[in-house]
C-alpha cells in the first residue's frame, strides 16, 4: 500500500511455478512440526497438535485443488498460485488450535474452509484490493497468511469458552481466556498494521539507483542476477516503450508479441 503497485506485472514464468511447488512440498511435510514443536517431545499436547494440523493440512489441500478450479471462471483449470500456497492454509489456521481439544473433524473442517478462503483471495479478493485501493499484494500474504490466521484465531476464541477445551493448556477460566484471545488478535493486527507502515515509508526511501518507476520489482535492481535473468537493452525498451495492459487478475502486464507471434511460440515451444 505504501509502496504503491507497480507499472507492469513482475515477471514470472513457467520455470518459477513449477520450482516453487518443490517448496510448497517442502513447508508441507515440515509444517506439523513447526506448529507442534514448542510443546514438550512426546507429550500429549505435541502429539494433538501433529494430528490437527495434518488433517487441517489435507482438507485445506483438497480444498485448494476444487476452489482453484471453481474461481478460475477464464478457463477452469488449476492455477499454481492456488497450489502453491492456500494448499497451505490449514496449516496456517490451526496454528492457535491445534493442542487444543478438539475431534478430527474440527481440524478438517477448519482447514476445508481455509482453503476455500485462501483459494478466493486469490481470485477475487486480492485484485479487488489492488484496484480499489492500490494495495499490491507481492506475494499474497494476505490470502495464505492474513485471513486464514485471523480467522483461526477467532475459532480460538469460542474454543477458549468451551467447558474442558484447553484445560490442560490455559490458565485462567473459560470467560476470560476467551477474552484474552480475542485481545491477541486485536493486538497482534494493530502491531502488525503498525510496524508494515513504518516498514514501508522507511523502504520507500530507498529507490532503484537510476529512479525508473517501470523497473520496480525486478531483481536486478538489488542483486547480482544470472545473466540469463539480466534485462537486455532490447527487454529494457520494451519495458517503456511497450503498450501496458491488464491482465484477468487486474494487474497491469507488457505483452510485446502480437496473436500471430504467441501462435507461432506455442507451436515451436508445445510446453509452453
Amino acid at each position: 500500500y505504501v509502496l504503491g503497485a507497480p507499472a507492469f506485472e513482475p515477471g514470472g514464468g513457467e520455470t518459477a511455478d513449477v520450482f516453487s511447488l518443490i517448496g510448497t512440498a517442502f513447508l508441507w511435510v515440515y509444517w506439523p512440526s513447526f506448529v507442534a514443536g514448542y510443546s514438550e517431545a512426546n507429550s500429549v499436547q505435541q502429539q494433538r497438535a501433529l494430528t490437527n494440523t495434518i488433517f487441517a493440512l489435507c482438507s485445506s489441500t483438497v480444498m485448494a485443488f476444487w476452489g482453484s478450479t471453481y474461481f478460475n471462471k477464464a478457463n477452469s483449470k488449476f492455477r499454481p498460485v492456488d497450489i502453491q500456497n492456500a494448499t497451505l492454509a490449514g496449516g496456517v489456521a490451526i496454528g492457535c488450535l491445534a493442542n487444543l481439544q478438539m475431534n478430527p473433524g474440527g481440524a478438517l473442517i477448519v482447514g476445508s474452509l481455509c482453503g476455500i478462503l485462501s483459494s478466493y483471495g486469490y481470485a477475487r479478493i486480492q485484485p479487488y484490493l489492488l484496484e480499489k485501493y492500490g494495495l499490491h499484494d507481492t506475494c499474497g500474504i494476505n490470502n495464505l497468511h492474513g485471513m486464514p490466521s485471523i480467522f483461526g484465531a477467532l475459532i480460538s476464541v469460542f474454543m477458549a469458552a468451551r467447558t474442558n477445551v484447553g484445560n490442560d493448556i490455559y490458565s485462567a477460566d473459560q470467560s476470560v481466556q476467551a477474552t484474552y484471545q480475542f485481545f491477541g488478535i486485536v493486538f497482534c493486527l494493530g502491531f502488525a498494521i503498525a510496524t508494515g507502515l513504518i516498514t514501508g515509508k522507511i523502504m520507500k526511501g530507498f529507490g532503484p539507483r537510476n529512479h525508473l518507476d517501470e523497473k520496480k520489482f525486478l531483481d536486478s535492481q538489488w542483486w547480482e542476477v544470472a545473466e540469463a535473468l539480466e534485462p537486455t537493452k532490447e527487454q529494457n525498451t520494451e519495458l517503456t516503450d511497450v503498450p501496458i495492459q491488464k491482465n484477468v487478475n487486474g494487474f497491469a502486464s507488457i505483452n510485446p508479441m502480437n496473436q500471430q507471434e504467441l501462435e507461432e511460440e506455442e507451436v515451436s515451444n508445445p510446453l509452453h
